[in-house]
């Protein structure tokens, strides 16, 4: 999808609001033909993660992180135009400061995604109470 809209914005197929709207065709579908070899339903992924023994504490770790990760990326993050208006400059001042803070996130996600324990420890411990 990100080769779908950058690429068509950079070739110039497409403007950026042309992009957005293939882009939803394109995750359609997607959702509606390739995921329906794994789950039938909406409802199914949860039934699905459990079969793979994912802790749903930990899947709604990652959920949360990478939703607050969304919500500052450009070019949509809703808290980066939020942080431009107070601080009266450009997206792309903003941007261009965030690149530590995104990296450390990133990294962050990346370490409770493969180490599943970083994210349990703590309800493992209260529910031992």
């Amino acid at each position: 999808m990100p080769v779908i809209i950058i690429g068509g914005i950079w070739t110039g197929f497409f403007t950026p609001s042309e992009s957005a709207a293939i882009a939803v065709v394109y995750g359609l579908v997607v959702c509606l033909f390739y995921l329906q070899v794994v789950a039938t339903e909406p409802w199914m992924f949860l039934p699905l993660a459990k079969h793979f023994e994912m802790d749903m504490v930990h899947i709604g770790v990652l959920m949360t992180a990478n939703l607050a990760i969304a919500l500052y990326t450009p070019p949509v993050g809703g808290t980066l135009f939020v942080a431009a208006k107070l601080a009266k400059v450009g997206i792309g001042e903003i941007t261009r400061n965030l690149w530590p803070l995104m990296s450390a996130t990133l990294t962050i996600v990346l370490l409770v995604t493969y180490w599943p324990a970083l994210s349990l420890w703590l309800p493992r411990f209260i529910a031992s109470l």
